[in-house]
């Protein structure tokens, strides 16, 4: 298998080849003689995590950690010995994947918790522990049928619970698709076949969609049409609820530059009759993802459209690692977990209601919102105007009186839609009803800092 990985790692400097065999070599040392419950030698796991890594280029820091993963909690090494052999950083982030003693913790429940939380906050100062630890998942969801069914099933509800959010965080849309896939396959084998026969049918409805799109767009500019699905299981719960075929179907539209892009959303509106207020322009945000987005009628059909760069596309494909693999990026990707992991660990000292807290809104969709000069503010689902406020600028929101939202005035306890214009009406003295407001926080932003004005 090292030639494998070697093979891929084409990319690498030279500097960093030996770095990569040297941690190899280090890795095989260490597991020699483990064994996985298959009767596989224990090292074919952290080399096929590396492998996954190696499939998007990740750097050398987060392969060398990748390799090492399992080090210090499987085997006599300790994080000392990674710090002397291969740094601190790397040491660092084998530390934030390392479990703590379960002798350590009194209950089943407290030591899920904790793991989380000191993972999470591990990520928090460098997000390759997130992206390993994720990657790691996967593989152990590739190789799930050597458990028993007992542990099957909690494993993947914990997926879908934990990595497939964590992946959504990191733009790792790949990786979240499988974990998804193979969760749902545990959870609800029935269900899973009815719904990949379903997602089958809709597949070629797409099919044939992109082609008379193709076909009608006689355009000068070059572009390019494919379709994207939601993950399977994500899949399953909208075609359940009877959501409209746009939720889970999208056409991809990718040309070369931005202008190109306004280009052919113009000229589907005028072929297509567009759907009023779904047109998205997330070209100069400051999000992720730059794109232009539209609904259209098409074969008595609604169908969302987006129209991407070929620049975006790449953004979108790599997710996190687009930033990791540029030096000058790479403060960028921290902004990927912004700070609600933090806010949380702030909020509470204890493990496992950290835990509700982060699980809560990890499920979260996040909506953006805009102030009236538009500037982008993002929440979580069921956010009110309150923890818009606060997340937007807490001096502001304590002296905060009253609000819009698109231009009509609105109780401050009103959930935010996405992509609602908020203005909030603020006087020079701060508002007394803060207890009453902690009823309507959503978001840790705010209880968080309502509490602080309490205490």
């Amino acid at each position: 298998m090292q030639e494998i990985l070697f093979t891929k790692a084409f990319y690498l400097q030279q500097a960093e080849l030996e770095q990569l065999r040297m941690a190899i070599g280090f890795a095989e040392q260490a597991h020699a003689g483990q064994y996985r419950i298959s009767g596989e030698p224990y090292i074919i796991h952290p080399f096929a995590v590396t492998e996954i890594l190696l499939d998007y280029q990740a750097d050398i820091t987060t392969l060398i950690a990748a390799l090492l993963h399992d080090v210090v909690e499987d085997t006599h090494y300790t994080t000392e010995d990674i710090t002397q052999q291969f740094g601190t950083k790397i040491a660092m982030i084998v530390e934030g994947l390392t479990k703590v003693d379960k002798k350590d913790v009194t209950g089943k429940d407290e030591y899920k918790a904790i793991n989380l939380k000191k993972l999470l906050l591990a990520a928090q100062m460098d997000i390759r522990v997130a992206i390993i630890k994720v990657v790691d998942r996967l593989h152990n969801m590739r190789t799930l049928q050597v458990k028993t069914a007992q542990k099957q099933v909690p494993y993947a509800s914990e997926t879908l619970k934990i990595f497939s959010p964590l992946c959504k965080k990191l733009k790792l849309s790949y990786i979240r698709r499988e974990l998804e896939e193979l969760s749902f396959f545990y959870l609800k084998p029935s269900k899973y076949d009815k719904t990949k026969h379903c997602l089958k049918q809709y597949e070629q409805l797409l099919e044939r969609l992109s082609q008379t799109l193709q076909t009608s767009l006689a355009s000068t500019i070059p572009f390019t049409i494919s379709y994207e699905m939601e993950p399977m299981y994500s899949a399953y719960s909208k075609i359940k609820d009877n959501e409209e075929f746009a939720a889970i179907a999208k056409m991809i539209i990718t040309t070369s530059n931005a202008l190109d892009c306004y280009q052919l959303v113009g000229d589907i509106h005028q072929m297509y009759q567009p759907i009023p207020h779904r047109f998205e322009d997330n070209m100069t945000n400051r999000t992720f993802n730059h794109y232009l987005k539209t609904t259209i009628m098409l074969d008595h059909l609604q169908l969302d459209i987006i129209i991407e760069t070929t620049e975006n596309r790449l953004r979108r494909e790599q997710g996190v690692f687009y930033f990791l693999t540029d030096a000058t990026r790479e403060h960028q990707a921290h902004q990927l977990m912004d700070t609600f992991i933090l806010t949380n660990h702030q909020l509470t000292q204890n493990a496992i209601e950290f835990y509700d807290f982060i699980t809560f809104e990890l499920l979260q969709e996040t909506i953006t919102a805009f102030t009236p000069a538009l500037d982008t503010v993002y929440l979580p689902q069921d956010a009110t105007i309150i923890d818009f406020a606060f997340t937007l600028n807490p001096a502001l929101a304590k002296r905060m009186f009253g609000a819009k939202i698109n231009g009509v005035e609105k109780p401050l306890t009103t959930k935010v839609a996405h992509l609602d214009i908020v203005e909030l009406l603020v006087a020079n003295q701060e508002n007394q009803n803060l207890n009453e407001w902690l009823n309507f926080a959503n978001s840790s932003k705010a209880q968080f800092a309502i509490n602080q004005e309490l205490a």
